[in-house]
């Protein structure tokens, strides 16, 4: 989707590394990093505007649009498209980005919805677990 680009605040990130910081002393966050193989964007209203326009798709509040699907990865392989956009994980209504981070460090197994044009899908992904020891593991 040429054309959408977006930018974090400072402190928006400050904040989250303070809430990671937090969870991870908490023992909320798991040792090792985990991934389902998706670059996303918070929908605001700049980029909802624009979905839109270009693809039809009406009536988002929330969300999360994909920007970029890694080929071979949990999520390519359940079906995510670049484009679609993940409303909904595990009976959660997702508004941001950081909500599907903590979903994909906590839950083992993610039923996704996503809205694909005029159309409602439900997809499955099962997070794969990086190793941060190996050098050879990017994601």
């Amino acid at each position: 989707m040429p054309g959408i680009s977006f930018a974090i605040p400072i402190d928006h990130a400050k904040k989250f590394l303070e809430r990671v910081e937090l969870r991870r002393a908490a023992g909320k966050i798991k040792r090792g990093r985990r991934y389902m193989g998706l670059t996303i964007l918070t929908l605001t209203e700049p980029i909802r505007i624009e979905l839109e326009a270009k693809t039809g798709i009406k009536d988002l509040n929330n969300g999360v649009v994909v920007w970029q699907v890694v080929v071979g990865s949990p999520a390519y392989l359940a079906g995510v498209k670049p484009g679609d956009v993940i409303t909904n994980i595990n009976g959660t209504q997702i508004r941001s980005s950081s909500q599907v981070y903590d979903k994909i460090n906590v839950d083992d197994k993610l039923f996704i919805s996503i809205r694909r044009g005029e159309m409602t899908l439900t997809v499955t992904v099962v997070p794969e677990q990086i190793n941060d020891n190996d050098p050879h593991q990017r994601l």
